[in-house]
């Protein structure tokens, strides 16, 4: 019988298993830890001096110390020990001290580039991997002047947004 799950790592119960409250216990922990997942940094190359309890970061490359050899997992401080997670590719983290989301990626890193096919607003395509292309007005001889700025400055506009390539 398998002692942890695949994907999660997380404890299972054993048969004849005494105290069994604490592989509940690390397991529901580890529920917890991952339901919102969320790490500190994922720039630290060594641990810090004072870790808060329950706290996590994902471990920088070529890191030392405690994490060495633990480079893209992900490191818990839990009652004065760390713990190590290697998370699956496709595994969604907030990273608090960049504000932003990062997954994990079939080589292993972590990136803030999320894949996706298109981002869509009440069921409008609003980014596609597909650009439009909307030509800038040129020409005429009683082509309003207000009109033909108005128009460039929209296309510009829209292609700063990443809609569309002029």
């Amino acid at each position: 019988m398998a002692e942890m799950t695949g994907l999660l790592s997380l404890p299972l119960l054993q048969s004849a298993q005494a105290q069994k409250e604490v592989t509940h216990n690390e397991a529901i922990t580890g529920l917890e830890r991952w339901t919102f997942p969320r790490v500190q940094s994922r720039s630290l190359t060594a641990p810090p001096a004072d870790p808060p309890e329950g706290d996590a970061w994902i471990v920088a490359a070529e890191a030392g110390g405690d994490w060495a050899g633990q480079d893209g997992t992900a490191a818990e401080w839990r009652r004065g020990a760390w713990t190590f997670l290697n998370l699956p590719v496709g595994s969604l983290l907030w990273v608090a001290d960049e504000g932003l989301y990062v997954h994990r990626s079939p080589d292993g890193s972590w990136t803030g580039n999320l894949p996706v096919q298109s981002v869509e607003v009440g069921e409008a395509e609003m980014l596609g991997a597909e650009r439009r292309n909307i030509a800038v007005p040129t020409g005429g001889a009683t082509v309003d002047l207000e009109a033909r700025q108005t128009l460039s400055d929209l296309v510009a506009a829209l292609t700063d947004m990443g809609l569309i390539n002029p």
